[in-house]
Formats: C-alpha cells, sequence, structure tokens
C-alpha cells in the first residue's frame, strides 16, 4: 500500500486512501450546490446477511430546508 516500500514514489494527496470519495463529494456538491449535506458511511456487506464479506460505501443526500 505504500509505493516506496514497493520502489516508487510516494503517493500523492490525489491518491491516498479516501481521496477519490472526497473528489466524489466535492464535485457531487459543484453540481448540486450548497443546498444538499452528503453523508457517507462505510460498513461490510457481511453484516446485512451478505454471503460476502466486502465493504461498500454508502452516499446519503439530504436537501437542506
Amino acid at each position: 500500500k505504500d509505493r516506496p516500500k514497493n520502489g516508487g514514489p510516494p503517493l500523492t494527496p490525489k491518491e491516498r486512501k479516501g481521496s477519490v470519495v472526497k473528489l466524489f463529494v466535492n464535485d457531487l456538491m459543484d453540481i448540486s450546490g450548497a443546498d444538499y449535506r452528503v453523508d457517507i458511511f462505510e460498513t461490510n456487506a457481511v453484516n446485512y446477511g451478505a454471503p460476502q464479506i466486502r465493504e461498500r460505501v454508502f452516499f446519503i443526500g439530504n436537501r437542506y430546508g
């Protein structure tokens, strides 16, 4: 997970864990405006009866007002 251990350059801020999610939320806020709030939840599918041990990300958007 860390490139210096593998002989590559260090990760940039855009490549670090969670950076894609932050970019997605920022783009979503730009499109929809500041009237929305986006909550992000990370959960494991096995906790909800799925026969897989996989992490899932849920985005829940609420409109203010």
